[in-house]
Formats: structure tokens, C-alpha cells, sequence
């Protein structure tokens, strides 16, 4: 638990901007204990079981409209925080698991562990995390998206069908999905960082493998495996290298050039931290 405890105490200090390491040992000893309390274990979840409370010790209004929940998990860990909507405040985590993947029983677990349905944030999670809270199936699906009936087994219609059926309701048994839904749809938010890549992956694998475009991203990346390039996985870091680059344009087609500065504007008006009235 004490890991936890050290993340709010973090979220504490970060918060309150402190001038001395030793200004929050003196001031927040009570807050400690006070935030100590209102975690608790159940066998490798740590959880917040009174958010309200935790809000209080941190001297915060806590309204569920101006907060969102993420879930973040990895090999070994699948943490849940909670982040402010202006980022005014730093975040504050409110439950931890370790040695659990995301499945559909552990994040059932932690999300009735910290009361979701009582407060009904928002969530923001990676694609696969929401795949499981709307109940689909696990796996290469041929209906893997929970907003549309879009079928990733029809590639030939991929870049020609624009429009694709609502999925009106999330049903189990019923196009990939296997369990009842543990969030509604409306409250998901698509993280913008996976619709970069997603959008970074397609762009690339619509390249000549053999033009001057596609081998300058070989010598750029050479530790990248050249199966990797053709797919079109790269990370944020690298594609943000890429849009500083402009040899990396110089060596684009006319018609790669101006996808490429469609995509570019893309993200840097809607997919990055600034925003675009328009």
C-alpha cells in the first residue's frame, strides 16, 4: 500500500508547489495519515474506498464533471488515476494492482473498489483497456470497434466506406461481444494519442516500399526492423522526430507530401495538447 500512499503524498507536494524538502514532512504528517486512511487492500489490489474523503485531505472540491479516470496497465501493474480536465492539479491515484493484466474480472474488481458507478467519471484508457470495459472479444475480431459495425475483415472497403452502422446497443453474444459492458459507451473517451499512431500506421503502410520515402525512414530508424516500418509501428517520439524533419519531405511523393501536411496540421491542431477552434 505504501506505494500508493507515496503517489497522493507526490500529488500533494506537486500540488502545493513547496519551497523546502522539508516544508511537507512538517505540514503534511496528518494528511498522510489521513489519505492513509482512506486506502485499503484486498488481496494485490489497492484501492481508494472514499473518494470524497481523499479529496478533502487534499484540500479539493471533487466534482466527477471536472475529473477523468485513466487506466494505465502493463506487463505487471494496472493502475487507475484520476486527472483533472484543465490539468490544474496534478493527478491523484486511486487504485493500483500488481501482477494483473487487464481483464475483464480485474478491472470489474477495481472499478467497483473505488465505487465507479457512484461517480461516473469519464475514462480514458488504451484501445485494448476499453475493448475489455465494453465487454468485446478478445483477439483479432472482425467487430473490434464498440462505436461502429466496422469489420476489419473487409480491407477491400477500408479506404473506399466512409460510413459504417452505428452498434446501437452492446449486447454479449452479439458481434464479438462476450461480456456485459462495464462502462456505457458515452463515457469512454478515445485516447488522441493512439488515433495518431493509428493514423501514422496507415499512412505508412499506403507508401511505395520502394520509394526514396519509405527507405529514408529505414536510415532514420535503423534499430527499427524493417517489418515494424512496413506495418507502420512507430511511437510518439519518432513521429514527432519525422515532423521536424525535412529531408523526410523532400523525399515524399506529391501525392505522399500532401497527406503527409494533412496529417502534420492534424496533429498539431487537434491531437496535441493545442486545439483548434475550427
Amino acid at each position: 500500500m505504501s506505494k500508493i500512499i507515496t503517489g497522493v503524498f507526490g500529488s500533494r507536494i506537486l500540488q502545493h508547489k513547496y519551497y523546502s524538502i522539508h516544508e511537507p514532512l512538517c505540514k503534511d504528517r496528518c494528511f498522510f495519515f489521513a489519505a492513509r486512511g482512506s486506502f485499503c487492500q484486498d488481496g494485490d489490489v489497492i484501492f481508494c474506498n472514499d473518494i470524497d474523503s481523499l479529496f478533502k485531505a487534499l484540500g479539493l472540491q471533487h466534482n466527477p464533471q471536472e475529473w477523468r479516470l485513466f487506466i494505465d496497465s502493463s506487463k505487471v501493474s494496472l493502475k487507475a488515476v484520476l486527472l483533472q480536465n484543465g490539468n490544474k492539479h496534478p493527478s491523484i491515484p486511486v487504485g493500483y494492482a500488481v501482477c494483473m493484466k487487464e481483464t475483464y474480472e480485474t478491472l470489474k474488481h477495481m472499478l467497483s473498489s473505488i465505487e465507479y458507478s457512484k461517480h461516473s467519471w469519464h475514462i480514458c484508457a488504451d484501445l485494448k483497456v476499453i475493448a475489455v470495459l465494453v465487454g468485446l472479444q478478445a483477439g483479432y475480431t472482425k467487430f473490434c470497434c464498440f462505436l461502429f459495425q466496422w469489420d476489419s475483415r473487409d480491407r477491400k472497403k477500408h479506404y473506399i466506406k466512409k460510413v459504417w452502422p452505428k452498434r446501437q446497443f452492446l449486447i454479449p453474444s452479439v458481434k464479438n461481444e462476450e461480456n456485459d459492458p462495464l462502462v456505457a459507451s458515452g463515457k469512454i473517451l478515445l485516447p488522441l494519442l493512439h488515433i495518431k499512431l493509428g493514423l501514422m500506421k496507415n499512412f505508412v503502410k499506403a507508401m511505395d516500399c520502394g520509394g526514396s520515402g519509405f527507405q529514408y525512414l529505414r536510415l532514420k530508424f535503423p534499430k527499427v526492423s524493417k517489418a515494424k516500418i512496413k506495418e507502420g509501428i512507430f511511437v510518439g517520439p519518432q513521429i514527432r522526430q519525422l515532423m521536424k524533419d525535412p529531408v523526410f519531405e523532400s523525399k515524399l511523393t506529391k501525392k505522399e507530401a500532401s497527406a503527409w501536411a494533412s496529417f502534420k496540421e492534424l496533429a498539431k491542431n487537434f491531437l496535441g495538447n493545442h486545439k483548434e477552434e475550427n
